[in-house]
């Protein structure tokens, strides 16, 4: 792996990667840009400036958004199933005393088990079903549900699952119906999927706006700032 030194909203942070990596994550961090900054802003939006949220970045890769997530919020549980992206991540959080992250290095899904994985140690590792081409990697990832987690609070879930997200939203039922968090999610654009995340929203309680890309912002209906 390889340390990168970061500087993130006018702080400096040591940042650890996959070496050897061409990602678009990656490049941006060498170069000292924020990475997806509409979700940045997003995310600065709405967390505390007194810091009482409780954020849940599922898909986190290296690190940016829950490095984001740390500086603002009382408590981030930080997801990465990847074995080595997970190492990384966990050096960086050890590293800068990202004290009120909680990591765990294992995928979400709509039960408990192992799932078969690829990756080429990037932003395109997925479950393996949704994933047509070859990787250099495979093996098996446990994967748990979110509602598992029992958490007290959550006001705010990033969720990158790569083709899994509607699995991770069925095993975060009973987290999102106690608490109505924020959700920031990537759904591919194809018809099937903007249908299930409509019905999502439908049946949860919340409007749906396009952020960018396949990026989209997920309020509860009515939810006042």
């Amino acid at each position: 792996m390889e340390k990168i030194n970061y500087k993130y909203y006018n702080r400096h942070y040591k940042v650890y990667v996959p070496t050897i990596n061409n990602s678009a994550v990656v490049k941006a961090v060498k170069s000292n840009r924020i990475w997806e900054q509409k979700i940045q802003d997003i995310i600065v939006e709405y967390t505390d400036n007194d810091k009482t949220s409780v954020c849940v970045d599922i898909g986190a890769y290296i690190g940016v958004h829950t490095i984001l997530m740390a500086s603002r919020s009382q408590k981030v549980f930080s997801f990465e199933p990847q074995k080595l992206v997970g190492e990384c991540l966990f050096k960086t959080i050890l590293e800068n005393n990202l004290d009120n992250v909680i990591f765990h290095n294992c995928g979400l899904w709509n039960k408990k088990g192992l799932m078969p994985f690829v990756t080429n140690n990037d932003g395109d590792a997925s479950i393996a079903q949704y994933r047509k081409r070859k990787f250099k990697e495979n093996y098996l990832v446990q994967v748990h549900k979110l509602d598992d987690f029992n958490l007290d609070r959550c006001d705010l879930i990033k969720l990158d699952a790569e083709g899994s997200e509607f699995e991770v939203l069925a095993g975060a039922m009973k987290t999102i119906e106690k608490f109505h968090p924020i959700i920031i999610i990537e759904v591919w654009k194809t018809m099937s999927r903007i249908h299930l995340l409509e019905e999502f929203a439908c049946e949860c309680g919340y409007d749906v706006r396009s952020i960018n890309a396949e990026n989209f912002l997920l309020t509860p209906i009515g939810y006042d700032c």
